[in-house]
């Protein structure tokens, strides 16, 4: 459908991927400022307590994700 949706093309060296990572800081920002504060109070939260019983349940789930 797109062939080319990039502001600058990745064979440009180093222009390229300079613009990618630009957009993707720009667009983690407006993530995070739409996610409701309750909800990331909520994470935070949990990420804190995550390790206090010893090692989360079902860690090797992110394996597939790290080799990645």
């Amino acid at each position: 459908m797109f062939k080319n949706n990039k502001l600058i093309p990745d064979f440009i060296p180093f222009l390229g991927y300079l613009d990618d990572v630009i957009l993707l800081q720009i667009l983690i920002a407006i993530t995070i400022k739409f996610i409701p504060q309750d909800i990331i109070n909520k994470c935070r939260l949990e990420a804190e307590n995550l390790w206090n019983n010893g090692k989360p349940k079902r860690w090797y789930y992110s394996i597939p994700i790290m080799l990645i």
